[in-house]
Parts: structure tokens; sequence; C-alpha cells
């Protein structure tokens, strides 16, 4: 199993989501999901664009492991950012901004 298979499947299971559900999130088929989670295909650069943007994290995470610190006030501004599977409105992602700098300005 490649580094690569392994993070697939962790970014997966992270989010507690299926191979179904991702499969009716991305359109890519449960086969194909399977294979590239066991190492035994590996997606294309488009493929590991929609993984990478479905599971929140960058195709060089994906692909090499790296990491960054990452701003959640930054991430709360991504157009595209999901909650259980579900993309965020703006006035949504506003509120949450809302709620979470009152919770740490608390602190």
């Amino acid at each position: 199993m490649s580094n690569l298979s392994t993070r697939l499947m962790e970014c997966r299971k992270r989010k507690g989501w299926t191979q179904s559900f991702v499969s009716e999130k991305t359109g890519i088929t449960n086969f194909a999901l399977s294979k590239y989670e066991r190492g035994t295909r590996e997606p294309d650069t488009s493929t590991l664009s929609i993984l990478a943007t479905l599971y929140d994290v960058s195709i060089d995470y994906l692909v090499n492991g790296d990491s960054r610190e990452l701003d959640l006030f930054e991430i709360l501004h991504y157009d595209h950012l999901l909650f259980r599977g579900t993309q965020l409105t703006a006035e949504e992602r506003s509120k949450a901004i809302t709620i979470l700098m009152a919770l740490f300005s608390q602190s």
C-alpha cells in the first residue's frame, strides 16, 4: 500500500464517509476508489484535485504528505467549504466566523 493510498483512505475515514458516499459526491466509481485506496491504481491529476477538494486537503498532502498549518479564519472564507458533506452558504460561513470570534475572544 502506497503513502498516497493510505492518505486517501485516512482522509475519507477521518470524515466518517464511506466509499459509496465519496462516489456519490464525486462521480468516481466505488471500484476506482477502492483501487486508489488499495494502491493498485493511482488517480490522475484531475481526480486528485476532486478528492483533495472534497477532503479539504491539498494535492501536495495527498501525494507527498506535506501539510501546513491552516488558519481556520481563512478556511471559513473558502467558497466551496463543506460541513458533513454539504456545502455551506456565504451566510452560514459568516455565522460560523461570528460564533468562533465570540468563542475565542472570551479566552
